[in-house]
């Protein structure tokens, strides 16, 4: 089986290898606990400054009707409250990137455990499991407290506490680091490696360029995802590897000529590459291959 692998990830513990629909084995490392922890707070960090100023304009508005539409307002403010803490991880994980600004600033993605694309019904399991985990307890507290239910606040700050550190604590005693959300959605969270282009892969462009004439739909088959991809095949030295990912493009796209594998992959990375430089001039930047 072809593979491909990314410097720093190598001797990780953490290593871990997925499978792309192309048949390429990547080397994924998984996010730390601490990073995403950290991420998390970045996330809620930035809630709460929403929150903020939505609770300033509200009881902006409020004061200006002489306290008249108070009421409203704190309704409003629950409301935001809601849907930031309900769909603002879903949201952000559902688009392109499958990151969060915390997780996209530490680093990190949600991937598919099965080298698929990420779906909607994975997101959306991972992040509902995210209320029951850490919201509805805190919510439960809350409300035990505006009843006045004096005689069970501190059974239910105690349960409720309880509750939190088991899902808490739960990523640390399994090799993947996976919430109990991850392990009901199929899903993984990686650190993003850093790809940096360098002149081994673009200086013979030009010569290529004569010999390789891509059409645009050919080009149109590789996002910026698979391009990265791409690019830790060439970096490696596994020839096996590049004859198999060249065998695969080849397929897709109808290429109907036989040349060297690399001197091929390394033509079509950089057609692709230049393709997806010039769509980020107009804002048409193509994320994968599902981006149509």
């Amino acid at each position: 089986m072809a593979s491909a692998t990314f410097g720093h990830v190598q001797n990780s513990r953490f290593l871990r290898r997925l499978e792309t629909p192309e048949g390429v084995r990547l080397a994924l490392e998984i996010g730390s606990y601490g990073s995403r922890v950290a991420a998390v707070l970045l996330d809620w960090v930035f809630i709460t400054i929403i929150l903020i100023v939505a609770a300033i304009i509200f009881a902006s508005a409020a004061d200006s009707k002489n306290g008249v539409g108070s009421d409203v307002s704190s309704l409003l403010m629950l409301i935001v409250f809601y849907v930031l803490s309900n769909f603002w991880f879903t949201l952000f994980e559902l688009g392109p990137k499958g990151a969060t600004p915390g997780k996209r600033i530490l680093r990190l993605r949600v991937v598919a455990r099965d080298g698929g694309r990420l779906s909607a019904s994975s997101i959306v399991t991972r992040n509902l499991m995210r209320s029951m985990e850490g919201i509805l307890p805190i919510i439960f507290v809350i409300a035990q407290t505006v009843q006045g239910a004096v005689n069970d606040n501190g059974l239910a700050a105690l349960s409720s506490g309880g509750w939190i550190l088991f899902f808490t604590l739960f990523p640390l005693f399994n090799k993947d680091r996976m919430r109990v959300g991850d392990l009901l959605a199929g899903t993984w969270v990686i650190r993003v490696p850093r790809y940096s282009v360098g002149l081994d892969l673009t200086e013979h462009r030009a010569a290529e360029a004569d010999r390789f004439q891509f059409t645009d739909e050919q080009l149109s088959a590789y996002g910026a995802f698979e391009l990265q991809t791409l690019e830790g095949v060439l970096r490696g030295r596994d020839d096996n590897a590049a004859a198999l990912v060249a065998e695969t493009i080849r397929n897709k796209i109808g290429w109907p000529y036989e040349y060297d594998d690399r001197a091929f992959l390394t033509a079509y990375y950089n057609a692709v590459r230049a393709r997806l430089e010039r769509g980020m001039l107009f804002g048409k930047r193509k994320k994968d291959k599902f981006d149509r």
